[in-house]
């Protein structure tokens, strides 16, 4: 399609053809007079022409080092390089001594040398305590002898550390367990060896709550009633022996995993609704106590049926004499082959 003549126009073809051509009008730029096509309301023909705003680029600044032009006018080197380049060749004053040098790295152009560096720093330390009144040059004294101390960094004096090193060097003075005789190391009212010690705790603990914690949490588990019992008490009524088969339940026994250890049974399982009382506990092996279990079975003289609980032993006795019989027998065949 051939565009007509006339003012030039302010959109496409097609959003001229969809929105219609932008209105128009020639008037005169209002800086430099010329005449023009512009949109209604416009007073400059370019933005060079509208106030504010500059005519032509400023010109790039001169680099400091290479004298080459810059990429921003305010810029005073044109690359990194550059201005490391004229930091090396810079030469700086000392701040100690006060004379030129020229730094070897930039992180290092405060002092020309370490002595000025270390020289600085004490004096800057010696004005700061004549500023504070020279507190901090009061002699350090030892906390042990109260002696002054050379070194202000140190606690104690030489002396007062060797003896410490002495006495932890010292070997430490042993004497026996009051109970099995073993030589012990430790603190001066030390009595007894760890072992000792445990067996004393158990004992005591034994003695004052009769091991019924576990059987407090269960009875309140269950709801049912309880009181505070002794174990050995319920041992010594029983005379040591169970109250299921018979046998006898030895003392040493107690707390060991042999089948005649002695263990405190519930005639009625606590989670049957027994209670935990005196008339509803005995004397039971471990056997008989783990084969039991949470069973109720009739009560009799020793507390439950012996023939129930005495089956299994039996039988396993019978098994054990029919194995000898027949290990006899042939020890005798094999003696009368050879």
């Amino acid at each position: 399609m051939r565009r007509r003549s006339g003012p030039p126009a302010r959109r496409c073809g097609s959003c001229s053809r969809r929105y219609g051509r932008a209105p128009v009008n020639k008037t005169n730029c209002g800086t430099c007079g010329r005449e023009y096509f512009g949109l209604v309301g416009s007073r400059f023909c370019s933005r060079a022409c509208a106030p504010g705003r500059p005519r032509t680029r400023p010109d790039p600044g001169k680099c400091a080092h290479c004298e080459l032009p810059t990429k921003l006018p305010e810029s005073q080197f044109c690359s990194r390089q550059c201005a490391a380049a004229r930091r090396r060749l810079a030469l700086r004053t000392c701040a100690g001594c006060e004379k030129q040098f020229k730094p070897r790295l930039s992180r290092y152009s405060t002092f020309c040398s370490r002595e000025c560096d270390f020289a600085h720093r004490a004096k800057c330390k010696s004005d700061r305590l004549t500023a504070s009144g020279g507190q901090r040059d009061a002699p350090r004294i030892c906390r042990k002898c109260n002696t002054i101390l050379e070194n202000r960094r140190n606690s104690v004096c030489l002396t007062c550390k060797a003896d410490q090193y002495r006495k932890l060097l010292t070997p430490k003075k042993s004497k026996p367990c009051l109970d099995c005789g073993v030589s012990i190391f430790g603190w001066a009212n030390k009595k007894w060896c760890h072992g000792c010690r445990r067996k004393r705790a158990r004992a005591s603990a034994v003695a004052k709550h009769g091991k019924v914690s576990k059987h407090r949490h269960r009875a309140r588990r269950y709801g049912v009633a309880y009181e505070p019992i002794n174990p050995i008490e319920i041992f010594n009524r029983d005379k040591w022996r169970c109250q299921i088969c018979g046998c006898k339940t030895p003392r040493q026994h107690r707390g060991t995993i042999k089948v005649n250890a002695p263990e405190l049974d519930h005639r009625v399982p606590m989670s049957k609704g027994g209670a935990h009382t005196r008339n509803n506990v005995q004397t039971a092996c471990r056997g008989c106590n783990s084969r039991k279990g949470d069973k109720i079975s009739p009560v009799t003289a020793l507390g439950f049926a012996v023939a129930e609980w005495t089956a299994g032993l039996k039988r396993a006795q019978n098994q054990a004499a029919r194995f000898e019989k027949s290990m006899r027998l042939a020890r005798q065949n094999l003696g009368a082959d050879l």
